[in-house]
């Protein structure tokens, strides 16, 4: 067995930055068993996240408001 499904298996953070809702409920479904997503539909709010914690992967869409 990996140790991605062990028992002890600790998900790590993951931030997914995007102004289109229905994308960041893809991306959520796709990555919620292996990573902690965390999700911001502004730049604004993908700042506040990380300035409450470290969350040392970020994937953003660049075409967005604010970016």
């Amino acid at each position: 067995m990996s140790d991605l499904h062990s028992e002890t298996h600790v998900r790590r953070d993951i931030l997914y930055v995007d102004d289109e809702l229905s994308n960041l409920h893809v991306f959520e479904a796709a990555f919620e068993e292996e990573f902690q997503v965390h999700l911001a539909q502004s730049a604004g709010e993908a700042l506040a996240l990380l300035d409450a914690r470290p969350i040392p992967v970020v994937v953003a869409d660049q075409r967005m408001p604010e970016m």
